[in-house]
């Protein structure tokens, strides 16, 4: 009894399986063990929310990236687990005469060749295939000087734009005059978010963010989940920590006080910029 290369043996399968391998040589080909469905959708929002601001751990390394490997690791270990047992099935199938071949240790084989094959990034494609989430991003919080409304009479839709960091644009202060007569009354704290809907963008590089069109601009508290909103246009550029997604930002999340809005949500445009400083590191 001759030994057996069961490695040769695995390498060359994964190598000429069309099924799992693509191109022309083992260079160029690879390997994706996860399909997703077209239209297909998840919700997570701790991933997401991480994902949009592009939150790290203390070694830098994405937040999203560890809580997605820890949800998809037995996905994906499962279907390159059904692959090597298909592939060494089928092999079983091909070569009768063979009784020499030991199955389980040609399939165990198999699973190390598909997973040097692989090319896929599961957690990235899992992301982008998640819902456009709607994203939250607050512009003053219960410290800032005008958070606390003492005198209803003392606002003007001029001093919110100005707090809220939008041109003073017709359409802006007319929103924010609806904001006043709504949620600002005497007593009361008003923090200053905008909330949007987000397309996840296939460049992402960059720690700040441009943010240009509409948006809601929500004045609330949302601990308590009161105020008012109305939509604005904005042109602003912010740390892209900020970021977050709605139902992960602090308190109450804009969907729970007025309902479900997906349909018809501002999108505006984003464009994520990086520093000097992380260009050059």
């Amino acid at each position: 009894m001759t030994d057996i290369d069961y490695e040769a043996i695995a390498k060359k399968i994964v190598d000429d399986h069309v099924t799992f391998c693509k191109g022309t040589d083992r260079e160029h080909k690879s390997y994706e063990p996860v399909y997703f469905d077209q239209g297909y959708s998840d919700t997570n929002e701790e991933v997401m929310s991480a994902f949009v601001s592009g939150e790290t751990d203390d070694h830098d390394f994405p937040r999203w990236r560890e809580m997605a490997y820890d949800a998809l690791m037995d996905w994906e270990s499962d279907c390159v687990w059904a692959d090597a047992m298909e592939l060494a099935d089928q092999y079983a199938k091909d070569n009768p005469d063979d009784d020499d071949i030991d199955t389980f240790e040609l399939r165990d084989e198999i699973v190390e060749q598909l997973q040097e094959a692989n090319t896929q990034d599961v957690a990235l494609e899992w992301v982008q295939n998640m819902r456009a989430p709607i994203v939250r991003v607050m512009l003053a919080d219960e410290d800032h000087p005008d958070s606390w409304v003492e005198n209803d009479a003392d606002w003007t839709p001029q001093r919110l734009a100005t707090n809220a960091g939008i041109e003073h644009s017709e359409k802006n202060l007319k929103a924010c005059q609806v904001i006043l007569d709504n949620a600002y009354y005497p007593g009361t704290v008003k923090m200053l978010f905008i909330v949007f809907r987000m397309d996840i963008p296939k460049e992402m590089d960059g720690d700040k963010v441009r943010i240009c069109g509409e948006v809601e601009l929500w004045a609330t508290n949302p601990f308590t989940g009161d105020g008012m909103a109305d939509t604005v246009d904005v042109d602003m550029t912010i740390d892209r920590r900020g970021l977050a997604t709605d139902k992960e930002a602090c308190g109450y999340s804009y969907d729970e006080v007025f309902g479900p809005s997906y349909s018809g949500f501002p999108e505006p445009d984003l464009t994520f910029i990086k520093t000097e400083k992380e260009a050059a590191a």
